[in-house]
């Protein structure tokens, strides 16, 4: 990210930024602090070395500047260089950000993980299907966290035993919800195409849950 016409790469400004406020120290004088009605684009982030990939300024391999220039946008889904970032990396790291992005509720990341296509249980859902399962679960479970246990992976397929501490809300799984807690366990196989998840197979321990809420 460094070499280009600013003083500062962006990386750089924005770790400047979350330091002192200002992309250069010198700028601090002429910079203002955000206000609540700034706009950002929702599921916007601050650059993660870990998750995002860009190319080097050095390299003599670097491909054409992209026509359309959104796609440069590294917190979308769209963003040109993302199942490159995803292949480049160990699966459990991929899994784990998939949970954190479940966990904060960052429904619009989801595609950064998901393939367009995805398959549950044999049924095909498609990224818009497959939020919208997981987001009427944590509306009758408000307090759902994903939190793996048993964690497995080869080169395509990631195993997880998932295990849950929880309140529901409201109907889950055709259980009445009594206003107690809950613990049960979710045991999970995800097939990644390239760098997301294309197929899940899923059986959640209902005889648990049954337990706690009859």
């Amino acid at each position: 990210m460094s070499g280009g016409a600013n003083a500062e790469s962006l990386i750089e400004a924005q770790a400047n930024f979350r330091e002192y406020g200002a992309c250069e120290a010198r700028l601090t004088a002429h910079t203002r602090p955000p206000r609540d009605d700034d706009a950002i684009e929702p599921g916007w982030r601050p650059i993660d070395e870990q998750r995002d990939h860009f190319e080097s300024v050095e390299s003599s391999t670097r491909p054409d500047w992209p026509k359309d220039e959104t796609v440069l946008y590294w917190w979308r889904p769209t963003y040109w260089r993302l199942s490159e970032t995803m292949e480049d990396r160990d699966l459990l790291a991929v899994y784990r950000d998939y949970l954190a992005c479940l966990n904060e509720r960052r429904w619009d990341a989801l595609a950064r993980y998901v393939d367009d296509e995805v398959v549950y249980n044999g049924e095909r859902l498609g990224l818009s299907g497959y939020r919208a399962m997981l987001e009427d679960d944590v509306e009758a479970i408000p307090d759902l966290r994903f939190v793996p246990k048993i964690l497995l992976a080869d080169e395509h397929v990631v195993s997880c035993r998932l295990f849950f501490e929880c309140t529901p809300a409201r109907t889950f799984l055709g259980f009445e919800p009594t206003g107690g807690r809950v613990s049960f366990s979710e045991h999970v196989f995800y097939a990644f195409r390239e760098g997301r998840i294309a197929e899940v197979w899923s059986v959640i321990d209902r005889e648990a849950i049954r337990r706690q809420l009859s």
